[in-house]
């Protein structure tokens, strides 16, 4: 069975690496590039938590567990993260806009990556190579 982690590993080392070799250049145009890593920390690790979370209810043969178990782990995913952002939002002052948002674009990308993930994980299922990988 193919790892299904594989590419949303190579994302989170790009975009770190990409972050410390940048700094500088980040820092200049006002991005703490400190948020940066630690928020693409805590939307990789959200990331692979919804995708266990899904990935139990995808080898059910009940339909409302399989939508149950996605529903699930899209929901854990999002509070993770929107308490994360309210704790930065009380804590830093200023806060790091740019940082931010460059955050929320690195959300958008993990979950098209975890989505891709969920299907390929369903359809390996389907085709009968084996359990779930998680």
């Amino acid at each position: 069975m193919k790892n299904i982690y594989l590419p949303i590993i190579c994302i989170f080392i790009i975009v770190n690496g990409v972050a410390v070799v940048f700094s500088k250049a980040l820092t200049a145009k006002g991005i703490d590039t400190n948020m940066v890593i630690g928020g693409n920390l805590l939307i990789a690790i959200a990331t692979f938590l919804g995708i266990f979370i899904s990935g139990r209810g995808l080898a059910s043969k009940n339909p409302q567990a399989v939508v149950r178990a996605m529903m699930g782990g899209m929901m854990a995913k999002f509070f993770i993260l929107l308490i994360a952002v309210a704790v930065y939002a009380m804590s830093a002052n200023p806060i790091n806009r740019g940082g931010l948002f460059i955050c929320l674009g690195l959300y958008l990308v993990y979950h098209f990556m975890g989505t891709v993930a969920m299907m390929l994980q369903k359809k390996q299922l389907k085709d009968g190579q084996g359990k779930s990988s998680v």
